[in-house]
């Protein structure tokens, strides 16, 4: 019997902190004259947060390389936000 582990609710301090990393990634990205931003983890409940600030999300699959005949799929988030 394999044991499947519960995935652990994100708490308020974790979601926070996260929004305003992003916050600070979009401030700087405005400064220089961007209007998208690209991270690599998005919590659902900060991704229905920018939703609501009519942020653009949309999710990225990029495959990286760590060898040539190794490649990986990785998520990205592009955050376009209204300027």
């Amino acid at each position: 019997m394999q044991i499947v582990s519960v995935k652990n609710p994100i708490d308020d301090l974790s979601l926070e902190r996260e929004l305003n990393e992003i916050d600070s990634l979009i401030h700087h990205a405005k400064q220089r004259g961007e209007s998208v931003i690209y991270i690599d983890k998005l919590s659902y409940q900060n991704h229905l947060l920018l939703i609501e600030k009519n942020y653009t999300i949309k999710k990225l699959m990029k495959k990286s390389a760590l060898f040539s005949f190794l490649k990986r799929p990785k998520k990205y988030y592009a955050i376009e936000f209204p300027v």
